[in-house]
């Protein structure tokens, strides 16, 4: 049974941007987060933390993978990581759920895996302008995040929305806590009778 939560963090990584959707993944007792570099070395994120990822790309066990979070950041529009690719591509083919955001979403696009898939970015003429003939523009929706079947796909400013689409991917909290969850982060309000 799959159960890690593979973190992908290349140097410049948000780190606020996956952190509400480790933070619940963590909690379950069902699933670990794995943080994930090109290389063990340590990067640094957009806001200066620096961490030392556990792994590499070329180790992560795909039968073990539960999703793959990929927060953006600053490398992704500058330039392709054939390795990041080659795991989205083997993770995808292997039914791995993916779940990007912002920047990140350029690497989906690079890798193919959003062509015919509804799916969400920066904004719309985003990925286009990035990714060339990517082919996937008619797919595209202007909302938070987007999930089509095993990926799921998110703006900048869409961490709640993302978090919450992959807490009901993993199937995290029951239903009536999970709208809790989203009133509360989303909504800034707690509902009534809930301590």
């Amino acid at each position: 049974m799959p159960d890690l939560a593979y973190l992908i963090l290349l140097d410049g990584f948000a780190d606020w941007e996956a952190s509400l959707a480790a933070a619940e993944i963590n909690k379950s007792p069902r699933y670990s987060i794995v943080t994930v570099g090109l290389t063990r070395e340590p990067v640094r994120s957009m806001g200066g933390l620096r961490v030392q990822p556990e792994i590499s790309v070329q180790e992560v066990q795909l039968d073990r993978a539960a999703v793959l979070l990929i927060p953006g950041g600053t490398s992704w529009e500058s330039r392709e990581e054939p390795a990041v690719t080659i795991l989205l591509q083997s993770a995808h083919e292997a039914h791995v759920p993916i779940a990007a955001l912002c920047g990140a979403t350029v690497g989906l696009a690079r890798a193919g895996l959003l062509a015919g898939r509804r799916h969400t970015s920066n904004r719309p003429g985003y990925l286009a302008k990035l990714v060339p003939g990517y082919g996937s523009e008619s797919d595209y929706i202007d909302q938070p995040a987007v999930r089509d079947g095993t990926v799921i796909t998110a703006s900048g400013m869409g961490g709640v929305e993302f978090a919450f689409e992959v807490i009901k991917l993993l199937d995290l909290h029951n239903e009536r806590d999970r709208d809790i969850w989203l009133q509360i982060f989303r909504d800034k309000t707690v509902p009534a009778g809930v301590e």
